[in-house]
Formats: structure tokens, C-alpha cells, sequence
């Protein structure tokens, strides 16, 4: 039977440092939101290896019921079978309630939004980011088993689960998890999910779909566009009367500098009426290809992003850095070795260590010690093997030429 979050983290589940999530331990503490904190984990292997992940943890599931649980089970399983470079990828789901996700080294959306100097990004840098969201959302609305649709849907498209590489990849996170989140527990019913990107239909607890997540990919274009979102009000009832009203400052009036096709096409995903929006992602994109965005793009958003927050190399701060004093040609052959580049510290260390005497005594790691020292034995054994073998006369006498002593014969 899976053990619940708040038996195996203590009576008020609260997950910390250090703990254990099957193979993955968390290490350090990358963010906390409504649904669930998060950490940088790590698993250990042999030789030297490490893999690092990021451990989401769900706040609430040691209090879900268990058809809650298995729905969040259900719900990971099938984001699981999410294999797309636009998606962050769930390596392994945890029984206490965690998903091991693949790690992005980056900042979220918003952090890069925070980062502009302007409101609002450039047009062209929205574009893009618009339509890196679209493949992904198009690969997933369309995802089939045995030839039938998984009828995948978000739910929960915001800037805070758009993820942005210091690459410059965009990469939407937390597929199906506010579906396994929202289910009604111990009477309790709760629309889960960030109300001021809800679509009218989710709002009102209506069946979903695509084009669901294509409203909320309306709200994400115009705050991406103007620095605010178009539905926000003074409080939650507020808000959802402008949501399921369509109320809003059109996006022209708010930027006036953008494109008048791309403030159609925003209009168009903010309709109450599903049937009204784009029919789909793939639609999503060929309209906006009128606006196609440069193909630097990624490096613009990169260094956004790096602005946003530094680069703390959350995969790589562990790897080896080369030695200064090498040579040109020693760094090339460290670079090859790729045991070196991705040692950790503490195992750098004692190998080091353990050859410092060698070190001390001349012996590099270079193998042309090793070359020049079988040279040198090549070579004293060529001389001896002269001095004893090159010379029969010399090799007689010493072999017999000692004086055989007198020998008596009767």
C-alpha cells in the first residue's frame, strides 16, 4: 500500500532538505508554489556518476483521499508520455507523492518578464515564445494510444510553468497535475489553478480541451505584449465576472506598438465562447507565421533570462574545471576525457591525492611519462643485450675462459 507524503515526511508533511525520494535526494531548495515545493535532487551511481533532477513535491497529498492519490498517479503517468523538446519530461513518480522531473538550469517565464526594461518583451521575442508553446501544446493535444486521443489538457498554462532555459528554450511544465489536484476531497470541492489564465469553461467546472489551454495562451501573448494581463480585477469574484464576460482593455489600446495582426489573433484566444477561438495549436501557429521571429531569437531570450538570474549552473557546478597550468595541447586531451570533466569534487580529490607522490616524482598524467620512461627501459635493455650478445669472442670467455683448475690423472 503507498505510503502517504505526511507518514513518510513527518505529521505536517513538510518537505525539507535531505530527504530521500526513492533513489533522489533533495538538496538545495528551488522555489514553493500553491501546488507543491520544489528541489534540486540528486542520484548517485558508481564511478563517479550523478544525475540532477528536480523533485517536485505535492503539498497536499498526504491529506488527498486515495482516489484523489491514484487520479495523481493516473494523471503523472500519462504526462509521462510526454516526449517532446518543448515539454519538461517526468523521469519517475514517487508513491509519497513526488514526480522527478527532468531539471532545467534557467529561470520561469515571469523572472524574465520581471527582467525587461520595458513592459512588455518585443514582439518578435513574444512570437517566438508563443510559438515554442504551441508545439508543445500541439504535440500533447494530439497524443493517441492505440490510435485513440489521450485528450491531454494543461489546465494550468501560465508564466509560472514556463520554463526558460540560459539556452533559450522555452519548456512547459506540470502537464494534467491541476486536474489531479482539483478533485473534490473530504467534501470539499476547489477549482485549482491560477483564475486571472482560466478559460470560462474551467471556471464553471464545463468540459475541457484544447482549447482551453489555447485561452490561457491568449492571457500569456497579451501580458507578454503589454506588461499586464487583460482579465485581472480587484479581487477573485471580480476577476471571474471579466473572465467569463470577456471583459477586458483591448490589447491595441494598451499597446498601441504592436502589430495589428498579432492584436487579432490575441482577441481572437480570448473569446468566452471555445467555438470561436482557434480550433487548434497547429491554427495558432500558421497565423502567426506572418510574424515568424528571427532565428537568434533563442539567444535574445537566453540572455533575458540570464538577467533575470544569474547562471547557477545547477548542472554542471559539480563537474571538474581543467587545470590552468596545462599547456594547449594537454587541455585538448583532458577535453577528451569525459570521466574527467564530469568527476565530482570529493572522488577529484582522493584521485589526486592518492597521486600526488607520483606527481612529485615527475610522473605526470600525461601518457608521454609513460612513453618517454618505456623509451628509456627500450633502450638499457638494447645496450645490455649488445654488450652480452654483439661480441662472441667476449661471450666465450666469460661463459668459459675461466681457468679450469689442474686435474690429478693417475
Amino acid at each position: 500500500m503507498p505510503r502517504l507524503l505526511a507518514e513518510v515526511k513527518g505529521t505536517t508533511g513538510m518537505a525539507k532538505l535531505g530527504d530521500h525520494y526513492g533513489p533522489y535526494v533533495s538538496a538545495r531548495r528551488l522555489g514553493a508554489g500553491g501546488m507543491a515545493h520544489t528541489f534540486l535532487g540528486c542520484r548517485r551511481g558508481s564511478e563517479g556518476f550523478e544525475q540532477r533532477v528536480c523533485i517536485k513535491v505535492m503539498r497536499d497529498y498526504g491529506h488527498m483521499s486515495g482516489d484523489a492519490q491514484r487520479l495523481f498517479a493516473q494523471e503523472a503517468n500519462f504526462a509521462a508520455l510526454l516526449r517532446h523538446s518543448n515539454i519538461v519530461s517526468i523521469v519517475d513518480v514517487i508513491e509519497e507523492g513526488a514526480l522527478i522531473l527532468e531539471l532545467v538550469d534557467g529561470v520561469d517565464l515571469r523572472a524574465v518578464m520581471r527582467a525587461a526594461t520595458e513592459p512588455g518583451l518585443a514582439s518578435d521575442l513574444a512570437v517566438y515564445i508563443i510559438m515554442e508553446l504551441c508545439k508543445a501544446l500541439d504535440y500533447a493535444h494530439n497524443r493517441t494510444l492505440r490510435g485513440r486521443p489521450y485528450g491531454i489538457v494543461h489546465r494550468d498554462l501560465s508564466p509560472s510553468n514556463v520554463l526558460i532555459s540560459y539556452a533559450g528554450e522555452v519548456k512547459l511544465t506540470d502537464f494534467g497535475i491541476a486536474k489531479a489536484v482539483a478533485r473534490p476531497s473530504e467534501g470539499h470541492s476547489a477549482i485549482r489553478g491560477k483564475l486571472a489564465y482560466m478559460a470560462p469553461e474551467q471556471a464553471t467546472g464545463q468540459v475541457v480541451d484544447g482549447r482551453t489551454d489555447l485561452f490561457a495562451l491568449g492571457i500569456v501573448m497579451y501580458e507578454l505584449l503589454s506588461g499586464t494581463r487583460p482579465f485581472d480585477a480587484s479581487g477573485d469574484a471580480a476577476t471571474l465576472r471579466r473572465v467569463l464576460s470577456g471583459e477586458h482593455v483591448l490589447l491595441g489600446e494598451v499597446a498601441p506598438t504592436v502589430p495589428a495582426g498579432l492584436v487579432a489573433i490575441v482577441e481572437r484566444l480570448l473569446r468566452p465562447d471555445p467555438h470561436e477561438r482557434f480550433a487548434s495549436a497547429a491554427a495558432v501557429m500558421e497565423a502567426l507565421l506572418d510574424f515568424c521571429p528571427s532565428p537568434l531569437a533563442y539567444r535574445q531570450l537566453g540572455a533575458l533570462a540570464t538577467q533575470a538570474k544569474p547562471h547557477e549552473t545547477l548542472l554542471t557546478d559539480f563537474t571538474v574545471p581543467i587545470h590552468p597550468a596545462l599547456s594547449s595541447q594537454d587541455v585538448v586531451f583532458e577535453a577528451e576525457s569525459t570521466a574527467q570533466e564530469t568527476m565530482p569534487l570529493a572522488e577529484h580529490h582522493a584521485l589526486t591525492t592518492s597521486g600526488a607522490s607520483l606527481e612529485s616524482a615527475g610522473v605526470g598524467r600525461h601518457p608521454i611519462w609513460w612513453l618517454l620512461s618505456l623509451s628509456i627501459v627500450l633502450l638499457v635493455a638494447v645496450s645490455l643485450l649488445a654488450l652480452g650478445v654483439g661480441n662472441p669472442e667476449k661471450r666465450e670467455t666469460s661463459d668459459h675462459g675461466a681457468e679450469m683448475p689442474a686435474v690429478m690423472v693417475p
